[in-house]
């Protein structure tokens, strides 16, 4: 079963859903914050062409002008990428970073995505967005490392990850889209076995939930309860755990067949 390619920009209130494609259940959420800011500067795609999928989610820089903006011209791009079967993803990447900064009023965006061909996934993120892949026990395979000072220390090993989420250095990012240098963390091509499961989302997840609390939430458990649960938890952001109000988007898929 297909499904419409799903582009999500300046959502006011909420916008979530369940999806097929090919050998993958896809699920997403994009939630504007509380009280925060009057604007939702997360953005969210999901484009499909064949057996080739692209999706993620772009964050606009909180304190910086027309971050939503930023944010929508990442995800426009990535998805209109998908068309392209040759499309080379760091060079549109590049490209976003160009009409980025030729906003000339210092916009930023972060960026998180997947590129699914058949039974391999390649990753490809710009900033704090984060990314996490674990296999059908819900041990984590793979996460990036978020381009902040905590996600530096935690690689490094310096800081356990559960503990960053009180570190009042959380917030400091170091690149993001909008810079004149940038630095895209991007994996090779990573094979994809029955009921290994992606989580990407923006910060407003990862800044309110350890990865050991997302994967006992929606790393493993029947998916669409499991994303409802969550999602709903997110949308009602006042039993959010660590209350931190936020713009939350993300995107989960699971594969389902071999």
């Amino acid at each position: 079963m297909q499904f419409d390619p799903v582009l999500l920009t300046e959502v006011d209130g909420y916008e979530k859903g369940i999806l097929d494609w090919e050998k993958y259940r896809i699920a997403f959420l994009i939630c504007k914050n509380k009280e925060k800011s009057p604007h939702n500067e997360d953005s969210l795609f999901i484009n499909f062409k064949g057996s080739h999928l692209i999706a993620g989610v772009s964050d606009g820089a909180g304190g910086h002008p027309k971050g939503k903006e930023a944010a929508k011209i990442a995800a426009s791009l990535m998805f209109k990428s998908c068309h392209n079967s040759k499309s080379n993803f760091l060079k549109v990447i590049q490209e976003i970073n160009s009409e980025i900064i030729d906003l000339k009023v210092g916009a930023g965006a972060t960026l998180a995505s997947v590129s699914i061909k058949d039974d391999s996934v390649r990753f490809f993120s710009v900033g704090d967005s984060e990314i996490i892949l674990w296999n059908s026990q819900g041990r984590e395979i793979y996460s990036n490392i978020p381009s902040t000072t905590i996600g530096h220390k935690i690689e490094a090993g310096l800081l356990e990850q559960n503990e960053s989420l009180e570190d009042p250095d959380r917030h400091q990012v170091n690149n993001m889209l909008g810079e004149t240098l940038i630095r895209i963390e991007a994996t090779n091509r990573i094979e994809l076995k029955k009921y290994h499961t992606l989580l990407v989302g923006s910060d407003g997840v990862f800044d309110n939930f350890t990865h050991e609390e997302l994967k006992e939430m929606v790393g493993t458990g029947p998916f669409d309860q499991s994303f409802n649960s969550f999602a709903d938890q997110c949308i009602n952001s006042d039993n959010l755990p660590r209350n931190k109000d936020d713009d939350i988007s993300f995107i989960l898929i699971r594969k389902i067949s071999s």
